[in-house]
């Protein structure tokens, strides 16, 4: 009887969000995950026996608790990660704010726009919807140059928006404007409301006709990365109770036609900005951050498997590395001065142009390490260090959201 020896290539990765802990998702709807590489893996605990024997030879051990785990690294794309962004965060996609000038908060208010801040003769964009690290574009009432276009605010007032970006000058007053904050975005929810989401899994191994499938999973971890050359990349892991099961034959594939959530190109660390306090970074040689939940999977007696996979306090950690020029970040350290952090990754070609923010807006510097004086060629560099202690809920309320991250994609 031939063998078909399954290729590295032809397989895929599917996932479906399940109803409840221990009922596994049902075999249609499910999502592929675009992936570069990666696992899901069944692992068990080997339990050795004590017993002694005179002839000097050992008695054979059992199994014991067994444990499901993986993670997919791939490049960062819209639409297609937004399920898993959505089960580490614990929270909920939401829609953006739209504002014009017939929004009752802003009172009828005419607009103007010099230097990097937009001015409203009335009203107020806070209470309109409007909060600081969201990232808006306007249709109109700005300059042609500047619409359609993101603009990460960075600053409010009742009445003014402040955004990184320089815009052209609109001496006003325009009484006509629309703007919103594009797409959806995405927090950390309040006390009790944390969303709990379980996924049935499935790896797919098409020249072998079988399947893995691993029940009662919870994403939670996400590391993101970029530097010059490359994609975005994007590390989400997993953790399940245990429970897993192999499918040949007819039961294999589980998933009827699993498909990507959308069409998406991969985000290029070309087209992405990174901002730290008050200045972009225009010599980012790498950048990475970790979103993790610490998921645990604890083991019990007179079970195979763990009754459940718990998470706990979200950690967020991260690195900048850059050219070396000046003492900023050393005096930032030295200072423990607060400070935000926003990614910005834009889709090339698209118009509007669409893109997707992160955004980590409270934390202080865990250190600062300089390269070392060579004899080489090349610029001497400066690691930030963001570490997970000195990462903090954004407790300023009013044009802030409360949240440890901040997500925002324009889909």
């Amino acid at each position: 009887m031939p063998t078909n020896y399954q290729t590295q290539f032809n397989a895929y990765v599917a996932y479906k969000a399940q109803s409840a802990r221990g009922t596994a998702a049902s075999g249609t709807g499910a999502n592929l995950l675009p992936l570069t590489g990666g696992k899901g893996q069944l692992t068990k605990q080997a339990i050795q026996s004590q017993q002694v024997r005179q002839d000097g030879m050992a008695v054979r051990g059992r199994h014991g608790t067994q444990k499901t785990s993986g993670q997919y690294p791939g490049e960062l794309q819209l639409s297609n990660y937004d399920p898993l962004l959505e089960a580490v965060m614990r929270g909920t996609w939401a829609s953006g704010v739209s504002i014009t000038q017939a929004t009752g908060a802003m009172s009828s208010a005419t607009l103007s726009a010099t230097g990097s801040v937009i001015t409203f003769s009335a009203g107020n964009v806070i209470t309109a919807g409007l909060r600081v690290y969201d990232v808006v574009t306007f249709t109109s009432g700005l300059a042609a140059g500047d619409l359609n276009k993101p603009l990460r605010v960075v600053g409010l007032t009742n009445t003014s928006i402040t955004v990184a970006e320089a815009l052209t000058t609109v001496t006003g007053p325009v009484s006509s404007y629309a703007f919103s904050v594009k797409g959806r975005k995405l927090i950390n929810p309040a006390a009790g409301a944390l969303v709990q989401r379980y996924f049935t899994i499935e790896e797919a191994e098409i020249d072998a006709d079988q399947s893995e499938l691993f029940t009662d999973c919870k994403w939670g971890k996400i590391d993101l990365s970029m530097q010059p050359n490359g994609m975005l990349t994007i590390t989400p892991s997993w953790m399940g109770t245990g429970a897993a099961q192999g499918l040949t034959g007819a039961a294999s594939p589980y998933y009827t036609s699993p498909a990507l959530v959308a069409a998406a190109t991969p985000l290029a660390a070309i087209d992405a900005t990174l901002r730290v306090g008050s200045s972009d970074f225009v010599d980012l040689t790498a950048f990475s951050l970790s979103i993790d939940l610490g998921l645990n999977a604890p083991d019990v007696v007179g079970a195979k498997t763990s009754p459940d996979v718990f998470d706990g306090v979200m950690k967020v950690s991260g690195s900048i590395t850059a050219m070396r020029k000046d003492l900023q970040a050393f005096t930032d350290f030295l200072a423990e001065t607060p400070l935000a952090l926003t990614m910005l990754a834009q889709v090339p070609g698209s118009s509007p142009i669409d893109f997707l923010s992160v955004t980590v807006p409270n934390f202080t510097l865990g250190g600062v390490d300089k390269s070392e004086i060579k004899r080489d060629g090349g610029p001497r560099t400066v690691t930030l260090n963001i570490a997970a202690e000195l990462v903090g809920v954004d407790t300023r309320g009013g044009a802030y959201d409360q949240t440890m991250v901040k997500i925002q994609a324009s889909n």
